[in-house]
């Protein structure tokens, strides 16, 4: 969603709510604090404090236990909807041909317009795959923002072969009672769509930001859903996003990422992406 900490946009809201016009439930001292780190951050340009821009940590991470990811990119369209970036800026371009490089998939994270508009979903969905060396086959939509039946037509229409968007954003778990891949079902015309579900089950948000759990709280929950996972030989699909420590200000969270892969990596899952699940459900 973000590769940069500190921007205009982020100085400006850090501005309003230092001047009380943005809500906020820090103290002044904070707020002060907040405003000047994030001004000095953006006007230093001797030296570039960074910290969304950790796909070097994150892939470091994976490696150590060889795991690959999908990292989805959001297209900027509308102003603090949507992303700040273009597709086209040489960092993203640069980052994209590093993680094919490392055999990860470069997956679509439809914009909000994208969940109710076909022609929105065209363009993103071309500008990406103009820069990425692969057929874009994958998305997950931004903000969880889905309308049953029309973003599943919206979705097939544009020839894409999965989703991954239907999770909750309050709170993990099996919004669909389900931890297997499913095709949507579509109503209108009495059939299956030929887009493929691959149920969201929980994101780091859910966990310290909407539900205030602490990494041990977060790693026990996240480890009994996995074994859920495990006795139906189901997907566990798990939303991280990069620079989140930025944004969380919970003790030890810049371990988490690498504790639960841990996790993950002794429950003796298999590690595959999108498009390989895609290939092995077509098979059968």
């Amino acid at each position: 969603d973000r590769i940069d900490t500190f921007n205009f946009f982020e100085v400006g809201y850090k501005l309003k709510v230092l001047l009380g016009i943005a809500p906020s439930k820090e103290k002044i001292n904070k707020k002060i604090h907040s405003f000047l780190y994030y001004f000095i951050n953006w006007v230093n340009i001797f030296k570039k404090n960074n910290p969304h821009w950790d796909f070097d940590k994150i892939r470091k991470i994976e490696k150590k236990f060889k795991y690959n990811s999908i990292f989805y990119f959001l297209q900027k369209d509308q102003l603090h909807q949507d992303s700040y970036y273009s597709f086209n800026d040489k960092r993203i371009k640069t980052l994209i041909e590093s993680l094919d490089n490392d055999n990860c998939e470069i997956g679509l994270h439809g914009t909000v317009q994208s969940s109710s508009s076909f022609d929105a979903m065209k363009d993103i969905k071309m500008n990406l795959e103009s820069v990425s060396p692969q057929n874009i086959v994958g998305i997950r939509q931004h903000r969880l923002v889905y309308s049953s039946f029309i973003t599943t037509a919206i979705q097939e229409k544009a020839d894409l072969k999965y989703d991954s968007t239907l999770g909750f954003a309050e709170h993990e778990g099996f919004r669909n009672s389900f931890c297997l891949p499913f095709k949507i079902f579509d109503h209108e015309n009495n059939r299956m769509s030929d887009i493929w579900e691959f149920p969201l089950i929980a994101m780091d948000a859910t966990l310290f930001i909407y539900r205030k759990l602490d990494v041990k709280e977060s790693i026990e929950i996240l480890n009994e859903i996995i074994q859920e996972t495990i006795k139906f030989n189901g997907l566990f699909t798990f939303l991280w996003h990069n620079g989140f420590q930025v944004d969380c200000n919970v003790p030890g969270i810049n371990h988490f990422y690498k504790i639960l892969i841990n996790v993950i990596n002794k429950s003796g899952g298999e590690n595959i992406l999108g498009k390989d699940l895609l290939k092995k459900l077509l098979e059968n």
